[in-house]
């Protein structure tokens, strides 16, 4: 398979993998009365989760490449007119 597609799959799976460690399934097994720094550890596991979408969103950016379908459109329009 080649790399673009893997990258347009993984695109597909960040979002979802989120959504499910957003569930509350996997929230409350960090509903401790522990605090780190006075910061209870359900904020840190929500901050790192959200952190972690947010870095692998970046990446995804940097490695996908725009689709060659706009630029066929663009083309087209700037010959054709």
């Amino acid at each position: 398979m080649p790399a673009p597609n893997r990258h347009r799959d993984a695109a597909f799976a960040v979002p979802l993998f989120g959504a499910v460690l957003l569930l509350p399934v996997f929230v409350n097994l960090f509903n401790r009365r522990l605090a780190i720094w006075g910061v209870p550890l359900e904020v840190i596991y929500l901050f790192a989760v959200w952190l972690g979408l947010a870095a692998g969103a970046f990446w995804l950016s940097r490695h996908l490449r725009p689709s060659d379908e706009p630029t066929r459109r663009r083309r087209a329009g700037k010959d054709g007119g």
